[in-house]
């Protein structure tokens, strides 16, 4: 059963980063981005990514705000040189995150577009149930919509830093134990492992034998590679 729930959690991560750039790196060049990582991130600064997990489709980005073994909500950012566009669902609304000014149907519109011109305008889109967009609001500034956080700034941020390691998929699985996954391509992982004693009994062993046929690069920091499907 722990081999069945272990493969059905990998195959949900390569999921969520199938849009990862396939090109195949040197094994070189991967170990020598997975170290400018290590220099980058420490115990410190990599918290924030036990609270967001990233993704892609496309061009979009996808994050995931989590708390301990919860999803609390997700939103898809996309920014172009004409607008920042952040999509946002049920969850978001209900957060207090980023708390908003504006009321929002939650029962009428099954998901939310921000959409932030290079004039720092935002219009807000609902999308109903058929797909449909209507503009709610248009012309707000940032401090019209949210009360006190944006989440423009925070994913803006966000966008930054996953920029500056190059991954193309972030995640931490609170409920396994406290590790950092990032993909350096789709198949090459660099795992930030905090201590094996944080891991779930159900799942220790697994996920040991799984990290022993990888490469301990720095100390805490294990470079594996995917087996092929």
């Amino acid at each position: 059963m722990n081999l069945i729930i272990f493969n059905i959690l990998s195959l949900t991560l390569l999921t969520f980063i199938s849009s990862c750039n396939n090109s195949r790196l040197s094994d070189e060049e991967i170990e020598n981005k997975a170290i400018v990582i290590t220099k980058k991130l420490n115990e410190e600064n990599i918290d924030i990514f036990r609270k967001w997990n990233f993704g892609s489709r496309g061009e979009a980005e996808i994050w995931t705000k989590t708390v301990k073994d919860s999803t609390l909500y997700g939103c898809i950012y996309l920014k172009s040189t004409h607008t920042t566009n952040i999509t946002i669902f049920n969850s978001f609304v209900y957060s207090q995150d980023f708390p908003l000014k504006i009321e929002l149907d939650t029962s009428k519109y099954q998901k939310f577009e921000f959409k932030k011109s290079p004039d720092q305008k935002i219009k807000v889109v609902g999308i109903d149930q058929n797909g449909h967009d209507i503009v709610i609001k248009s012309n707000l500034s940032e401090n019209e919509v949210f009360i006190n956080k944006s989440p423009f700034e925070k994913l803006d941020s966000l966008n930054i830093l996953k920029d500056e390691l190059g991954v193309c998929g972030i995640s931490h699985i609170g409920r396994i134990g406290d590790f950092v996954q990032f993909y350096i391509t789709r198949q090459d992982i660099l795992t930030f492992i905090s201590d094996y004693s944080t891991f779930n009994p159900m799942y220790k062993d697994i996920w040991i034998k799984t990290f022993s046929k990888g490469k301990e690069i720095k100390e805490n920091w294990n470079l594996r590679r995917l087996d092929k499907s």
